[in-house]
């Protein structure tokens, strides 16, 4: 990664003042959490950030929420699936943007991180941006960290940035929209079938490992489709989930493979995805709450789901996409459905 040229971005924002939740619960119908996303809905409380991933009997959650709504929050937070009795810590979301779906943008965070010994909370990407949640504390650090494998137009410098963050602060608060239609509109649903979903098992001294095989695959493996991490362990162990193209699936398993040695170990499974972003999705008190309960009332379990940077984007098992599909036009205004080319 030293030798490599930056690679240009268009830049980096981060909000800051968030605390980080997180939660893990046993059974698959994720009521505590759907429960607790509901609960915040009622209170208002906006969330610019939150991961599901459903391994096994387990759902893990990742909820950020601003420093201004714990008071809020507090008072409903599920304490019996709190992880490892943690309750919400300082933390702060950091955005770059646009990853085109590139596997080398996320390849060299991974390894810039992991070469500064920083261990991210949480990582998901939106369409539009690649994002993760740190303990506030490292906030300097990682602003450090990105100037190595990236560049940013006139940002030069991390000093060059910081000056010209300076008085706007507030500018990547999201806005909380007035919230109040009975069938919250989306700008267009898109979708994806055919897909392989790589879940890999990393530990701080694999996870620079999981960045070299994202940033060597990327002229053959595909463009990424989904790629979010998961607790298996906040304090030392994560769970990488990356979804690609069918036609790459052999690439990347014989690329995992070969790693397999040296401590990267992963499952894989068919999956679909889906995405979606709308005039209020930086509202997600009310978005994610809607969404979660069409999908039980409609029997789907969702394998993952992120919402960050005003999408959401979720994936499902092949036999329950057509379901899935449905319980979304059935309570979201969705003006048009597209099928994403394999």
């Amino acid at each position: 990664m030293g030798t490599c040229a930056p690679l240009s971005l268009g830049g980096f924002k981060i909000l800051d003042q968030v605390l980080w939740t997180p939660l893990a619960e046993t059974g698959l119908d994720g009521s505590p959490g759907r429960k607790f996303c509901q609960l915040l809905s009622t209170r208002e409380v906006n969330l610019p950030f939150l991961t599901l991933e459903r391994s096994g009997p387990q759902t893990y959650w990742n909820i950020v929420f601003g420093s201004e709504d714990a008071p809020r929050a507090d008072e409903i937070l599920p304490d019996q699936i709190l992880c490892g009795g943690r309750s919400a810590v300082p933390g702060a979301v950091l955005s770059l943007f646009p990853h085109r779906n590139d596997p080398v943008v996320a390849g060299r965070l991974i390894q810039a991180f992991a070469h500064a010994s920083l261990w991210p909370y949480v990582l998901a990407f939106s369409p539009s941006a690649l994002s993760v949640v740190l303990p506030a504390a490292a906030v300097p650090q990682a602003t450090e960290a990105v100037f190595g494998p990236f560049c940013f137009g006139a940002y030069h410098t991390p000093v060059d940035w910081r000056l010209a963050q300076q008085g706007k602060e507030a500018l990547f608060k999201e806005v909380v929209a007035s919230f109040r239609e009975r069938r919250p509109k989306v700008y267009g649903l898109r979708w994806a079938d055919n897909l392989h979903l790589f879940s890999l098992t990393l530990d701080q001294r694999s996870m620079p490992l999981a960045g070299m095989i994202l940033e060597a695959l990327a002229p053959t493996g595909g463009p990424l489709h989904f790629l979010m991490s998961s607790l298996a362990d906040p304090v030392s162990k994560t769970r990488l989930l990356i979804a690609v193209p069918g036609n790459a699936q052999f690439a990347w398993s014989a690329a995992i493979g070969r790693e397999a040695e040296l401590g990267v170990s992963a499952t894989s499974r068919p999956t679909v995805l889906f995405t979606m972003n709308g005039p209020h999705f930086g509202d997600r008190y009310g978005i994610t709450a809607t969404l979660l309960q069409a999908f039980e009332e409609a029997g789907v379990h969702l394998i993952a789901l992120n919402c960050s940077v005003a999408s959401i984007t979720g994936l499902v098992a092949p036999e329950e996409a057509e379901r899935a599909i449905a319980a979304i036009v059935a309570c979201f205004d969705v003006p048009a459905v597209i099928k994403l080319p394999a």
